[in-house]
């Protein structure tokens, strides 16, 4: 630890001296550096007991509220399931969810129609197929494009040169 001492000589009196005025200034810059170094590590310190605290409690709660259980009744108010827990049911219902029939737009069905995970995977792979699809026409396609223009510059060429009289003037020598 490093610090600097500054003592301003107009308040040393004639009572104390300079060196009770030096150890004066050098006790009390000491004492609030050790006083803000303990400060932030019992800040630091606290947070974390508060932090790790609060986390235990939260995780508790979540769990009896998990494992609580409870009566689900109809619309008349008789007792459908007892006794069922929060974590049994959400695990029913996602299972019920997934293979759920459904329509082409996701929308449950009585009727025909395919279980909602084969959609979800018919859709999501169709959507790929399709990317794909579409990056490989558009690059055979500039492909196409491209050998259809050098072969029209190349024919092009060759119907202007072919005249005799063209040819000597491009080329004197052979002509």
């Amino acid at each position: 630890m490093k610090f600097t001492v500054e003592v301003e000589i107009d308040w040393i009196d004639e009572e104390t001296g300079l060196n009770e005025a030096v150890s004066g200034e050098i006790k009390s810059r000491l004492a609030d550096k050790v006083y803000k170094h303990v400060e932030k590590q019992l800040a630091d310190k606290i947070s974390k007991d508060i932090s790790s605290s609060l986390d235990a409690q939260i995780q508790k709660t979540y769990e009896e509220f998990m494992e609580k259980s409870f009566t689900i009744y109809d619309q008349w108010g008789d007792p459908k399931k007892e006794n069922v827990s929060v974590k049994s049911l959400l695990k029913e219902k996602l299972d019920n969810f997934l293979t759920e029939r459904v329509d082409d737009n996701g929308k449950p069905t009585g009727y025909g129609g395919k279980v909602r995970y084969e959609q979800i995977l018919d859709k999501q792979s169709q959507k790929q197929i399709n990317d794909f699809l579409s990056q490989l026409s558009a690059k055979v396609i500039a492909g196409i494009k491209n050998d259809i223009n050098e072969q029209a510059v190349e024919r092009i060429t060759k119907g202007i040169l072919s005249d005799y009289s063209l040819k000597k003037l491009v080329n004197p020598l052979n002509g």
